[in-house]
């Protein structure tokens, strides 16, 4: 009634948030969270009653609830959402409940279920999956009190595209009035309530955009100069092509266009402006009007006056023109109207260390590009960049800035290489970064902060099974394919960013253990996977399907895009069969594990490696931040069959599946391979390096050479091959000497004391 259990998550932790302007919709389908007419307020009173924190609403149940029901539930509120195009939170509550309903015919708890779950707070609420623009309001600022009729239009702010279906409400005397959504075209009329000196309170909303608002003044209809428009001609100075908005340093004439809606004729207007933030000022700031402007006469300014831009102001920064207008008999009206400033808006949102995809260690010599995206519509004009390290006792920078003389609006561009060197820290693992300040033509700065790991190690083992065996095997052969690791029971979770890779195993039924939906380790993965600094092999008999439902185990689901079906046969004696196009291909592994193995079934992009039939039992999935392996048998209980159906190759895949060095279809022509030659040939563009994959025996020796296109040989590196199978070396395009090489035609050959290979390569940079 009071918390949630797993994870905890009390009364306590709600009240202690600091979500104040960020208030979410929560839903919990959970016993009793939502039991109102408990003695004290429930879990769910204590989200919405939270002041300037906690929730905007709450969905829970104010009884015992069910699992299975639970979980139709919670999947049709979901679904609806992401599919229907539903919005509003009283009509997801009842798609949901409606899920319930289906899936059991009315039978069973479907009538409970309509009655138990309830939402504290207002059904009418609309959940916001994205924001996709922000609306603008356009109403009258003065509305003649003979109006019978008021027209409002709502538009995209940032392209003036009509929103049609917008709600829009008028409040008069702080009370709604009248309401209705916009049409096809962003329009929508509605009965003037007010007469002169009245206030009319209008506000647009929809779901995905911010709302707008804005008052209107209800006037008599004698002294009532209308603003259609106002016009800036950035000519008089513009670091960019003049294009008519306002940016910093813009210099220009600057004019507004009048209507006479009222009922007297005008004399000697003039309109006096300043600005609320002077971001953007005006010389000689008042605008004058011909000696007389008759009823419904639309008229410029006499001459327009000056306006500059401040330098150094951000891109769609606010600023507001107050125009006062008075004419010969000292009537005065004023009128507001919001402008953005336009000005270049720079993104350094990526560091690629090029020639360090596994990582960067002690004494390196690292190469990076960076990513440079203009999010604005405004081109940059001499943009420079300094880069400095956050500790100049670890790493030094040989290349520290970089410039480019125009970034084109919406467009992205990549640095030069820069290098830096990290200086010697043995072996230990660190953490360093370093930032970039950013400035250009128009004074405006920026500061970008990167960070990387130095010295990870290659993997941990972690081992939650009871006997141990199949996390030391992995250890065993992760140490004879050349990997560098630990192999741990417990580790803390400040030390997981110590690793490029973790395999942790959990046993089969009777060698398992629980992993608990509140133990930090798996949550702490979970981040550091989405993050891109870790990929992740689980295996376990239970983890995916029988812990989660019935003993509190953390839920992997998201991660590897799967969801646990069913529990297994009770079988011991099974054969695994790899599936074509995935880096289990031309693999069956028989086993003699554990009984009960989890039925996993994919979602999202996930892959299915191993299979009985239709039923899965280990599975992938690539997201372009991290990968995944998940098997619900143990690597310790395959039986060896050949050199590919067996133990190490299995974990050989997995590695080289994590390095990202190799993609699965070329992991499928890996198969049945020879004893030697080549195998692949993949150049990287941004980083000119050529990763060359070869096949060899462990023990021989292999000759490396790159003969330039008259025969003389330019590089050349004798390997002693310390395991079977697939090994890697990467070119860079330079001599032995570390002299970049010209482009051109090469040749690269491998041999060893028996057989000799070469192919063409074409070196361009």
């Amino acid at each position: 009634r009071t918390s949630w259990q797993g994870p905890v998550f009390s009364q306590a932790n709600i009240n202690a948030l600091l979500n104040q302007d960020m208030l979410p919709f929560v839903s919990s389908y959970a016993c009793l969270t939502g039991d109102y007419a408990y003695s004290s307020d429930c879990f769910g009173e204590t989200w919405v009653k939270a002041e300037d924190k906690g929730a905007v609403s709450y969905m829970g149940s104010s009884v015992y609830s069910y699992w299975d029901e639970d979980d139709y539930m919670e999947r049709s509120f979901f679904d609806a959402l992401a599919d229907s195009g539903i919005f509003f939170i009283g009509k997801l509550m009842n798609k949901a409940k409606m899920g319930v309903y289906s899936a059991y015919s009315g039978e069973g708890y479907s009538k409970r279920y309509y009655e138990m779950y309830n939402i504290l707070g207002d059904p009418s609420l609309a959940l916001f999956t994205q924001i996709k623009d922000t609306l603008q309001l356009n109403v009258l600022n003065l509305i003649p009190e003979s109006s019978n009729y008021i027209d409002v239009h709502v538009s995209e702010e940032s392209s003036s595209t009509p929103v049609a279906n917008a709600l829009v409400s008028l409040l008069f005397h702080g009370k709604p009035n009248q309401v209705g959504y916009t049409d096809s075209i962003g329009n929508i009329t509605f009965n003037n309530p007010g007469s002169n000196g009245d206030s009319l309170y209008f506000m647009a909303s929809k779901p995905n955009y911010r709302y707008d608002e804005l008052v209107s003044q209800v006037v008599s209809s004698g002294f009532y100069p209308h603003l259609i428009e106002s016009s800036f001609m950035d000519t008089v100075f513009t670091i960019n092509l003049p294009d008519s908005q306002f940016s910093p340093f813009d210099t220009g004439a600057f004019n507004i266009f009048i209507e006479n809606l009222g009922k007297e004729t005008l004399f000697s207007l003039q309109c006096s402006l300043y600005t609320t933030k002077s971001y953007l000022n005006f010389v000689s700031p008042i605008i004058y009007f011909p000696d007389t402007i008759l009823l419904s006469d639309s008229v410029w300014g006499l001459d327009a006056i000056t306006a500059f831009v401040d330098s150094g102001i951000k891109n769609n920064t606010r600023d507001t023109i107050v125009f006062i207008f008075k004419d010969a008999n000292d009537s005065v009206s004023t009128v507001k109207k919001q402008v953005k400033i336009k000005s270049p808006e720079i993104n350094v949102f990526n560091a690629d260390y090029t020639d360090k995809k596994t990582g960067i260690s002690s004494l390196d010599t690292v190469k990076i590009v960076l990513s440079i995206a203009n999010l604005s519509s405004i081109d940059d004009k001499s943009a420079r960049f300094n880069l400095s390290p956050d500790d100049s006792n670890m790493i030094e920078f040989l290349d520290s800035s970089f410039a480019f003389a125009l970034i084109p609006g919406e467009e992205t561009l990549y640095s030069d290489t820069l290098r830096f060197f990290v200086k010697s820290i043995s072996d230990t693992f660190a953490e360093s970064g370093f930032k970039i300040v950013y400035s250009d033509t128009f004074k405006i700065s920026d500061s970008f902060s990167f960070t990387f790991s130095i010295n990870k190690k290659d993997y941990l083992v972690l081992d939650y099974s009871k006997d141990k065996v199949s996390g030391m095997l992995i250890d065993s052969l992760l140490g004879e394919l050349g990997y560098f690791g630990d192999y741990l029971y417990t580790v803390s979770k400040s030390n997981l960013k110590n690793y490029k890779n973790i395999f942790l195993t959990d046993g089969y039924y009777l060698n398992n253990s629980i992993i608990n939906s509140s133990d930090s380790i798996p949550k702490a993965i979970d981040s550091l996977c989405n993050a891109g600094l870790l990929n992740f092999y689980l295996e376990g008999g239970e983890v995916w399907y029988w812990d989660v439902k019935y003993s509190g185990g953390y839920d992997f689901a998201n991660l590897f895009k799967i969801k646990g079906r069913i529990d297994g046969i009770p079988d011991s004696t099974l054969l695994f069969n790899g599936n074509s196009s995935t880096i289990s291909y031309d693999m069956n592994l028989p086993y003699s594990g554990g009984l009960y193995l989890d039925v996993i079934d994919t979602l999202y992009g996930a892959k299915r490696l191993f299979s009985i039939g239709s039923d899965v039992y280990a599975v992938s999935y690539e997201d372009e931040n991290y990968r995944t392996v998940g098997s619900s048998f143990d690597i310790g209980s395959i039986d060896d069959v050949d050199s590919v159906s067996c133990k190490k190759e299995w974990v050989k895949r997995i590695m080289l599946f994590f390095e990202k060095t190799i993609g699965i279809e070329e992991l499928v022509s890996l198969t049945r391979l020879p004893e030697f030659g080549f195998v692949s040939m993949k150049s990287n563009l941004v980083s000119n390096e050529l990763s060359l994959m070869y096949s060899a025996l462990a023990g021989e020796d292999v000759n490396i050479s790159i003969f330039n296109s008259l025969g003389r040989v330019v590089f050349n590196d004798k390997i002693s091959v310390k395991s079977s199978g697939i090994n890697r070396i990467v070119w860079r395009g330079f001599d032995n000497s570390e002299r970049k090489l010209a482009n051109g035609v090469y040749f690269i050959r491998i041999d060893n004391s028996k057989d000799s290979f070469t192919k063409k390569i074409m070196l361009i940079r």
